[in-house]
């Protein structure tokens, strides 16, 4: 069984227009400035707020560093936080069945980008991507360093970047032979920014400068966003949005009057936990058995069980737990790379491309790929496309996923087999141009992964 759509979860959090928090007393206390978060009282940041330098290496220090959107662009964004050095923990000592320490980095810190600073370096990263809506910060990667500045500046410059004139504390580089472009990296106080925008450098200085207390953060301007990161303070991996309320389906929804929410797993070995917390005006706040039955039926599927609800005054929490192995956010099939390495591959593009991919492993203890045959049929009207399987062999459906440039989607194959004459119809009105949708195969051994077939949309 599959994981809830990654992609659903950042729908619910981010699209078209930034939420305003409402102020007030949260029920359950907010991160204090030794816990890494801002206080609540919603006033506007200075100079003289939380010190970065210890907020920075608390395990939620990096939240101070994000900058309010209205320090930007005044759209929405979506953060992607993780502990690193925690999951890669659990994936070697108890290698956990299905979250995957090489998809955890690729959906956090490189998505074919260089790595240049080895992952094993870095202890928790967090990631801004734009949701539905267009924020120049999407693509910003924030890392908590496990080694000196120093030595992370020399990794840099030895990469061929080249340090920028700057009357900053920080350490600024740029480089103009990333692919796509320039990327502009900062370090500070054991913090590594990184930007892939063409306006990188003015996107990293407002990072920086949010962490001084000198650009608006999102911690002072949506104080709830505090409170649910608090409240979520044991998980090792997050999804945060900066406005909630805007892309719910229906004016019922529970989350259609949240001021804040962030999903969260935390990883172990055989069972995981999950919440979900999520902060309203108190006259709003829905009762927990409605809330239960909505993050039952509407957000997770049934690999969650236990599911029960807590309120306290503002605060709302839906706790639960799933078999690890169900677990399929950063699943390392989701991230697997084409086999020239580059991402090229040789896609086709138009309304319909049919694929057969045949692999034998070269290692006897390995299971072989399947032989597949896929259809892939783009219905421009109606923005789907239906995935068939054409012949060849069949498939047990828990071992494969459809996934929109790398990237686990919620609609997946339903049936236990997936065999001769199986489809499944996707709504691809949310995917842009050029996003290549595609069947993977996970194989029972570590790093048995194989595309099955793929389809770019035109």
């Amino acid at each position: 069984m599959n994981e809830p759509s990654r992609r659903g979860l950042l729908a619910a959090l981010a699209t078209t227009a930034v939420g305003t928090a409402t102020s007030g007393c949260l029920g359950g206390s907010a991160p204090d400035e030794e816990d890494g978060a801002a206080g609540t009282d919603g006033g506007s940041p200075t100079a003289g707020g939380t010190d970065r330098r210890r907020t920075a290496g608390t395990p939620d220090g990096l939240f101070h560093w994000l900058p309010a959107p209205s320090a930007v662009d005044d759209e929405p964004f979506v953060v992607d936080w993780g502990a690193l050095d925690a999951i890669q923990s659990l994936n070697r000592e108890d290698e956990l069945p299905g979250p995957s320490y090489t998809g955890a980095v690729d959906l956090l810190v490189t998505r074919d980008r260089p790595a240049i600073v080895p992952p094993e370096n870095l202890t928790t990263t967090l990631r801004i991507t734009g949701g539905d809506g267009e924020s120049s910060l999407s693509g910003t990667v924030l890392s908590r360093l496990a080694v000196d500045d120093a030595q992370v500046e020399g990794r840099f410059m030895f990469a061929g970047y080249d340090r920028l004139d700057t009357d900053r504390e920080a350490t600024l580089l740029q480089s103009g032979t990333v692919r796509d472009g320039t990327e502009t990296v900062g370090i500070l106080d054991g913090v590594l920014v990184r930007s892939f925008d063409p306006d990188g450098r003015r996107l990293v200085e407002t990072v920086l400068d949010a962490a001084a207390g000198a650009a608006p953060r999102l911690v002072d301007e949506q104080p709830d966003v505090a409170t649910v990161v608090s409240e979520t303070s044991d998980a090792n991996y997050r999804i945060l949005g900066t406005d909630p309320q805007s892309a719910v389906p229906a004016p019922d929804d529970p989350l259609s009057d949240a001021t804040a929410v962030t999903y969260a797993w935390t990883l172990a070995p055989s069972e995981s936990t999950f919440e979900l917390a999520a902060t309203y005006p108190e006259a709003d706040r829905p009762g927990p058995g409605a809330f239960t039955e909505f993050v039952r039926t509407d957000v997770t599927n049934d690999s969650y069980r236990e599911l029960s609800t807590a309120t306290e005054a503002r605060l709302v929490t839906t706790t639960g737990v799933l078999d690890t192995e169900s677990f399929r956010l950063f699943l390392r099939a989701a991230f697997a790379s084409d086999s020239d390495g580059d991402g090229s591959g040789d896609e086709e593009t138009g309304d319909r491309e049919t694929t057969e991919q045949e692999t034998e492993s070269e290692d006897t203890t390995e299971q072989a790929a399947p032989s597949v045959e896929f259809a892939f049929e783009y219905e421009p009207s109606a923005e789907t496309l239906t995935v068939r399987h054409e012949g060849g062999d069949s498939v047990d459906a828990d071992r494969v996923y459809i996934t929109a440039d790398r990237v686990a989607i919620g609609t997946q194959f339903s049936d236990d087999t997936v065999s001769t004459g199986s489809s499944v119809t996707v709504d691809v009105s949310d995917l842009s141009s050029r996003t290549t949708v595609a069947v993977i195969w996970d194989g029972p051994a570590d790093g048995d992964v194989e595309i099955l077939g793929r389809f770019t949309l035109p």
